[in-house]
């Protein structure tokens, strides 16, 4: 088990979900995978994403830089709930 934390995101999105524009992020949760998460409308925590939806972050998505994300969303584990305390690896 591994413990996520913002220095394992890879990338960043600005995502359009039924009209909401929603955080998500994919983060490295091993050397060799890695695992989408994005923040539902109303949730307090991180949804883990299927791979469909990663994928159509990066089709559809706007690719943001840490500095923009937190501009428009906040900061993960301050103004945002922290990524899930662990995962399988």
């Amino acid at each position: 088990m591994k413990r996520l934390t913002e220095d394992d995101v890879t990338h960043y999105f600005l995502w359009d979900e039924y009209n909401e524009l929603r955080p998500t992020v994919v983060a490295k949760i091993n050397d060799t995978h890695s695992r989408g998460f994005h923040l539902p409308e109303g949730r307090n925590n991180w949804w883990v994403a299927d791979p469909e939806f990663i994928l159509d972050w990066f089709y559809k998505g706007e690719l943001l830089t840490r500095k923009e994300f937190e501009g428009t969303f906040g900061k993960i584990g301050v103004d945002l709930p922290e990524l899930p305390s662990s995962v399988n690896d």
